[in-house]
């Protein structure tokens, strides 16, 4: 149906200490044939900005993890739940996302609470407890909207994939300041040195 809406949700831990994506609390969204939220991370990346996974500054980020998820990872799906009314609901707990080797993780509280409504609405709560004020957290969405072709205006981020359009709603925000950018295309394993965490390179535009 060019109507039909699907999303995928992920949380896994580290499983192999390669050859998977540092992307707990990651997902995508489809309507029909138009991608609009995507994954335009390339294989085998060590960092989680080029996702749409949320991540943070950790104080004990070493060998250029700093501001990414690590493969190290012991992230949770807490839960996932789904209702006879097509609402779909998981919580994904990465607060040891950020362990280095054998060193804990210094973030006492990373979730993301995710949830899928049938009108094709998703809402996301991203909450993370850094070690301080000076250390971030970072949310960013990848849509297929031709790389560039997103506006923001009065908290409100608009676009058009295929014959869909998308829109991005600030609820409420602690801090920071939203913005559209459009990342480099090209592979971080390539622009930068390995594992290069704080690199946010595209497959394609977005």
């Amino acid at each position: 149906k060019p109507d039909a809406l699907w999303s995928v949700f992920t949380s896994a831990p580290a499983v192999v200490s390669d050859h998977q994506h540092l992307s707990a609390s990651n997902f995508v969204l489809n309507r029909g044939a138009d991608p609009l939220i995507v994954d335009p991370s390339n294989y085998g990346e060590v960092d989680s900005l080029a996702t749409n996974a949320v991540t943070a500054d950790s104080t004990n980020a070493q060998d250029d993890y700093f501001g990414t998820q690590t493969p190290w990872s012991q992230a949770e799906l807490v839960w996932a739940r789904g209702t006879d009314d097509a609402v779909y609901a998981a919580r994904s707990d990465f607060a040891k996302a950020f362990i280095f080797v054998e060193t804990p993780s210094d973030i006492p509280y990373a979730h993301r609470e995710w949830v899928f409504l049938p009108e094709g609405e998703i809402v996301t709560i991203d909450r993370v407890h850094t070690a301080s004020a000076a250390h971030a957290m970072y949310v960013g969405f990848h849509t297929h909207t031709g790389g560039g072709g997103l506006t923001l205006s009065g908290g409100v981020a608009t676009g058009t994939a295929g014959g869909s359009k998308l829109a991005i709603h600030q609820v409420l925000l602690s801090g920071g300041t939203p913005e559209v950018v459009q990342p480099e295309v090209g592979d971080c394993s390539i622009s930068c040195s390995y594992p290069c965490g704080m690199c946010d390179a595209a497959r394609f535009p977005v």
